[in-house]
C-alpha cells in the first residue's frame, strides 16, 4: 500500500513537473514566433525592404499617401491665401473654387507620381537608407537613455566616410556645445539591446525550447502521447495567435478614419504577411508531429490508418517502382526500417544543436527529414 502511495506521489509530481515545463515551453514558443519574425522582418535592413517594397506599389496606399501628402500641404500652406492675391478684386470669389480644384488636381499628381516604377524605386531606396541609418543608430548606441547633439553629430558624420564630406567624420563638436541633450528617453538603451542581442537570444530561445520539450518526452512515461499532446497543444497556440492577429486586425480597422482604412488594411497584410505564414508553418509542422505520434500509438483507429497507410507506400506504391522481386537494398531497408528512421531523426535533432538556426533552417531540416523518412518507407519491402 505504501508502495502504490509513493507511485502515486511520484506520478503527480512527474504530471506537475511536465505541466510546467510544456507552459514555459509553450510561453517561449509564442514569444519566440514573434521575436523570430521581428528579427528577421525590422531589425534585418534586407529582410525589411523586402516586406516592406510592396507597400508604395499598392493602389490603396498610394492613394492615401497622396491624400495625406495634399492635406498636409494645403493644411500648412494657405493656398487660398496666395490665390486671392493674384487674382484682380473682382475675381477674388473665385478663390475657393479654384483652390478646391488645384487641390484635387495636386492630389491626383501625386497619385500618378506614387503609381510610376521610378518613383516607387526611389522611395523603396530612401526608406532603405533610413531604416539602415536607425539599425545602425540604435546598434552604435552608448548611453544611459539620454542623446545628446555630440553624440548625433558623430553618428552622422560616422556615415560620411566614403562620401565628400568624409573630413568632418574625424570631427567632433565643442564640449558647451556636444553636451546639449536634445532626447531623454529610457527606451534608447532598450532598442539597443534589442537590436544587438536579437539575433543570439533568437538561438538560445530555440535551444531551451528544444531542450524542455526533449526533457519532458524523456520524463514521461508514455511518450507517444505525451509527444501527441505537445504536437496539438503548440498547433492550438499557432492557430490561436493567427486567430488573435485577425481580431486585432478588425479592432485596428474601426480605430482609423475610413478615408485611410483600405490603406491601413493593405499595409497590416503586406507587413505581417510573412509572420502569417510562419505562424501557419510552424502550425502546420506540430500539427504533422502530432498526427505522425499519434498514428505511431496501437490504438484502434491508428492500427487501422496505419493499415491504409502502409498499404498504399510500401505496398502498392513500392510494387509499383520496384516491382514484386525485391533486391538487397529493399530487402535491408524493410528489415531496418525502425532504425534508419530513429537514425535519421536524431541526425536532424543534432544537426539542429550545432548549426546557426533560424526558422527556415528548422523548416528545411523538419522537410527534408520528412521526405527520408517517406523514402525509407516507399523503400521497405512489402512484408
Amino acid at each position: 500500500m505504501a508502495k502504490q502511495d509513493e507511485k502515486i506521489k511520484i506520478g503527480f509530481f512527474r504530471s506537475i513537473v511536465m505541466a510546467f515545463l510544456i507552459a514555459i515551453a509553450g510561453a517561449i514558443l509564442l514569444s519566440g514566433n514573434m521575436l523570430f519574425w521581428a528579427g528577421n522582418t525590422i531589425v534585418n535592413n534586407d529582410q525589411f525592404i523586402k516586406t516592406t517594397a510592396p507597400l508604395i506599389k499598392n493602389s490603396e496606399i498610394q492613394t492615401a499617401v497622396a491624400k495625406y501628402g495634399t492635406e498636409q500641404l494645403f493644411t500648412n500652406v494657405d493656398v487660398q491665401g496666395y490665390i486671392t492675391k493674384v487674382l484682380p478684386p473682382k475675381a477674388e470669389f473665385l478663390a475657393p473654387t479654384l483652390t478646391t480644384q488645384l487641390k484635387d488636381d495636386v492630389n491626383k499628381g501625386l497619385q500618378k507620381s506614387l503609381a510610376k516604377p521610378k518613383v516607387q524605386t526611389i522611395w523603396n531606396k530612401s526608406l532603405e537608407k533610413t531604416h539602415n541609418l536607425i539599425i545602425k543608430g540604435a546598434t552604435n548606441y552608448k548611453g544611459n537613455g539620454t542623446l545628446d547633439l555630440g553624440q548625433l553629430f558623430t553618428f552622422m558624420t560616422n556615415n560620411l566616410k566614403d562620401t565628400k564630406l568624409a573630413f568632418l567624420s574625424e570631427k567632433s563638436l565643442p564640449k558647451n556645445i556636444g553636451q546639449i541633450k536634445l532626447i531623454n528617453a529610457a527606451w534608447l538603451p532598450v532598442v539597443h539591446n534589442i537590436v544587438v542581442n536579437i539575433k543570439p537570444f533568437e538561438a538560445i530561445m530555440t535551444l531551451v525550447f528544444i531542450i524542455l520539450v526533449c526533457v519532458v518526452i524523456i520524463i514521461a512515461k508514455n511518450k507517444r502521447r505525451i509527444i501527441t499532446k505537445i504536437g496539438f497543444l503548440f498547433s492550438s497556440l499557432m492557430l490561436l495567435t493567427i486567430v488573435i492577429l485577425r481580431i486585432l486586425s478588425l479592432y485596428a480597422e474601426n480605430q482609423i478614419s475610413s478615408d485611410y482604412q483600405k490603406a491601413a488594411i493593405a499595409a497590416y497584410q503586406i507587413v505581417l504577411k510573412p509572420f502569417y505564414i510562419q505562424t501557419a508553418i510552424l502550425l502546420v509542422s506540430f500539427l504533422t508531429i502530432t498526427i505522425i505520434a499519434w498514428l505511431s500509438d496501437n490504438s484502434k483507429s491508428a492500427t487501422k490508418i496505419k493499415y491504409i497507410l502502409n498499404n498504399i507506400i510500401s505496398g502498392k506504391l513500392h510494387i509499383l517502382i520496384f516491382g514484386k522481386k525485391e533486391n538487397k537494398l529493399t530487402t535491408y531497408v524493410g528489415n531496418n526500417k525502425k532504425y534508419i528512421i530513429w537514425t535519421i531523426i536524431i541526425f536532424t535533432t543534432a544537426l539542429l544543436c550545432v548549426v546557426k538556426i533560424n526558422l527556415s533552417i528548422i523548416i528545411d531540416y523538419i522537410i527534408a527529414a520528412l521526405i527520408l523518412i517517406l523514402t525509407v518507407n516507399i523503400l521497405a519491402a512489402n512484408k
